[in-house]
């Protein structure tokens, strides 16, 4: 038996391994094909349900709608191929207005520590990055996903005689439920929406696409896929990569909506290498779609879709798929030259320019309040050379006068963002330099407790231990 993980990053697993053998000869078409018949008959034939008292929930919102974003969790209901009943757990976040809008369905990932798992936050880039472009964000956890609990159906285990078109199915008939739901929503323009998963919820976004979608459009795969292994010596590469392909090749047999697959250069866990030979299956065999090899992201661009700064790689290629701005009206300020090449610099970490950018004129404080590049929250140079853990940089900027505290919109330090983003040499510098440990986001977290949130042991640790230091 054989374990995979991704759409997290692979910090905060520990290495495991499964014994048993995997080693399956032949891919079973016809349990594929069944399974198939089964989905599409399932959401053909949705039956009305009566929610019996044991269930002791109801399908719809909890509670009222709260904050800018009117951010409401709800109960999505589904069925599954056997005629179960289930609930999904969701977040639902609404664009400013009330105009009737698309929607956007993300699939969150596959990860083992699944039963931990929560809706996504309104306020996160990710979400962000389509509420700024006028969509209702519908996030739901699928079957065996924390508070949705029930069947873990997806699972992360493969067997002899297993294959990767069972997941992807299962993983698509969740997000069907959640279109479904989405869709009938009074704010909600019904007949335009847009599902867009990561990881092994970009591969159930492929298999949803096999399916009958009539009320979804555009469909998106970021960093798509299944099948990681980890061992006791750590990655090992996709287990039966054969498997992989092939499903892709069953999956674009009967795909009807052209797609947008993006993968980072630096995958940790899809290589470009298996992301072309997965491409090349689905197109050669009727799928349709773009694809995108975007440039890398940090030391593993698979956490680039929901890690700190990623929209700046992937945000241009989705809207341009999506027709929508790839900024927006916060970019309208009119910012001098020289601070876009502080900014730009820092971000593509040429040193040499960044300063010379600053003897230029620029400000070494300056916010980014581009929203294609910053995030709803703006980032100062200081706050992107922490996220990409650039020591170099940060050396330089603190040498040219840069405020070691200073915050963003959200309360982040640039201490903040390197624990957020798992920089451990950038936390290690920043401590040493003089940052205020101490200090608080505005919700009244410490950058400790941002990187145990965001399961950096590493990083913890350092700001662990320089709070117990005497001052």
């Amino acid at each position: 038996m054989r374990s995979e993980y991704h759409g997290i990053p692979p910090a905060t697993v520990a290495p495991a391994h499964i014994g048993g053998r995997a080693d399956a000869q032949q891919y079973p078409t016809n349990i594929a094909r069944r399974l198939v018949v089964i989905l599409i008959a399932s959401l053909l034939l949705f039956p009305t349900v009566i929610w019996g008292a044991e269930d002791e929930l109801a399908p719809g919102p909890i509670g009222s709608p709260d904050g800018v974003w009117r951010g409401q969790l709800h109960w999505i209901p589904m069925l599954d191929a056997l005629g179960n009943r289930h609930l999904l757990y969701a977040r639902i976040c609404r664009p400013l207005g009330d105009m009737p809008s698309r929607f956007v369905v993300i699939a969150h990932g596959t990860f083992p520590n699944n039963r931990y798992a929560v809706p996504g936050r309104c306020e996160a880039e990710t979400t962000r990055w389509f509420l700024d472009r006028n969509f209702i964000v519908v996030m739901a956890l699928r079957r065996g996903y924390g508070t949705t609990g029930g069947p873990w159906v997806e699972g992360i285990y493969h067997r002899p005689g297993d294959d990767y078109l069972r997941p992807g199915i299962e993983t698509a008939r969740d997000i069907a439920a959640t279109v479904d739901y989405a869709a009938a929503l009074p704010f909600a323009r019904p007949d335009t929406g847009v599902v867009i998963g990561q990881s092994g919820g970009g591969w159930g976004a492929i298999a949803y696409n096999s399916l009958p979608h009539p009320r979804v459009t555009a469909l998106i795969s970021m960093a798509g896929g299944r099948g990681q292994e980890v061992t006791k010596n750590g990655l090992s590469g996709v287990w039966r990569s054969d498997l992989l392909v092939e499903a892709a090749t069953q999956f674009g047999r009967t795909a009807t909506t052209p797609m947008l697959w993006v993968y980072s250069e630096n995958d940790r866990f899809f290589s470009p290498a298996i992301a072309a030979s997965l491409y090349d299956a689905f197109t050669r065999n009727g799928g349709r779609s773009e694809f995108k090899q975007v440039a890398p992201y940090g030391s593993d661009g698979h956490r680039s879709f929901s890690g700190p700064g990623g929209s700046l790689i992937w945000g241009p290629p989705v809207a341009r798929y999506l027709m929508v701005p790839e900024t927006t009206a916060q970019t309208a300020t009119v910012i001098p030259d020289q601070q876009i090449i502080l900014w730009d610099a820092v971000i593509a970490g040429n040193v040499t320019t960044a300063d010379a950018a600053i003897k230029a004129g620029a400000d070494v404080n300056g916010l980014d309040i581009r929203a294609n590049r910053a995030g709803p929250n703006g980032r100062r140079p200081l706050n992107y050379a922490a996220i990409q853990n650039d020591t170099a940089m940060i050396t330089m900027l603190l040498d040219a006068g840069a405020d070691i505290n200073l915050t963003n919109r959200s309360g982040f330090t640039p201490l903040h963002h390197a624990a957020e983003a798992g920089s451990k040499e950038a936390a290690t510098l920043l401590i040493a330099k003089g940052a205020d440990f101490a200090l608080r986001n505005k919700d009244g977290r410490t950058a400790e407790q941002i990187a145990e949130a965001s399961r950096y042991p590493d990083v913890t640790e350092i700001l662990h231990q320089a709070m117990k230091k005497p001052k």
